[in-house]
């Protein structure tokens, strides 16, 4: 199992044999054998790379789970309290990650130098489990799935645009105002947010937007609302700077949007493994349910 781990995780039989030091051959033999034993096959293999089957990634999945716990259990008798060890796998959106993820890992590196990190960060919802994840990073409304999800904190959600663009265009003073205004949306594979809900005294009010742009990707949205293009929908933690810069204001603040939050999700199983609930725990210390991102933010 930890061969044929290895082997998935660094990508071939070569880079697994170094880091296990052994042979490519010895490797190759010994996952042949594991395919031999279980008459299945794990791997689809080329001349360029390797590749899991659905029956591997599902036995991928649940090796993980067996070697940490077995990790787990030697610490536990080893004696060793609160140390913490293994390669944590981690996948975060890109913007997220960049702003308050990235600066963070250096410290809980430090704080448990038994830890190795890997991460991935990307706007593509990926199967963790597949991938051989142990944690993923999720901002705003999930969807249903078999992972588990803890909230790590509140993502406040405003509708914003620039003052010279406000000055240009006027203030929408209802959402059906919109209607009127240069929306810039967030487009998908699977669609795209042009439907934007709120909430209010009157109930609940859906507007179909529309505009000049249209991405998959954040903080082109961003960048285009702070140079006046047209009015978005963003998350406070990716504004902060800029509406305490008065770069981009607030508007509509009357009306509620659909609440979002930052969470972190891991696989449905018994026993969470010491790394990733280290890193939960910290992630819950930094951010929790006022995050540092709203200090001095007014939205109203």
């Amino acid at each position: 199992m930890t061969v044929f781990v290895e082997v998935v995780e660094a990508g071939g039989m070569t880079a697994a044999g170094r880091n296990l030091n052994l042979s490519a051959a010895v490797v190759s033999k010994r996952i042949a054998n594991l395919e031999e034993r279980l008459d299945v096959r794990l791997l689809n293999r080329t001349t360029r790379r390797l590749s899991l089957t659905d029956e591997g990634a599902g036995y991928f999945a649940r090796c993980k789970v067996i070697l940490e716990d077995i990790a787990d259990a030697e610490a536990a008798l080893s004696g060793v309290t609160g140390h913490v060890k293994g390669t944590l796998r981690i996948t975060a959106p890109a913007s997220f990650g960049r702003k308050h993820i990235s600066s963070l890992l250096p410290e809980f590196l430090k704080l448990h130098p038994g830890v190795a990190i890997q991460i991935s960060l990307s706007d593509q919802i990926v199967d963790m489990v597949h991938h051989g994840f142990d944690l993923a990073i999720r901002t705003g409304e999930l969807q249903d799935s078999s992972l588990i999800a803890r909230k790590l904190s509140p993502a406040r959600r405003v509708v914003c645009a620039s003052p010279d663009y406000l000055a240009q265009a006027g203030i929408p003073g209802h959402p059906k105002d919109l209607e009127k205004h240069n929306c810039l949306v967030l487009g998908y594979p699977g669609g795209v947010h042009d439907h934007w809900h709120f909430k209010s005294v009157e109930g609940e009010i859906s507007v179909k937007v529309r505009g000049t742009l249209e991405t998959n990707n954040g903080e082109i949205l961003r960048d285009a609302a702070k140079e006046g293009i047209g009015i978005a929908i963003k998350s406070t933690w990716d504004i902060a700077e800029e509406l305490k810069a008065g770069l981009l204001i607030p508007i509509l603040t009357n009306y509620e949007l659909p609440s979002a939050a930052v969470y972190v999700l891991y696989p449905n199983r018994q026993h969470l493994p010491a790394k990733s609930r280290a890193f939960i725990d910290f992630l819950e210390s930094k951010f929790g349910s006022e995050p540092y991102w709203d200090e001095g933010i007014s939205l109203g």
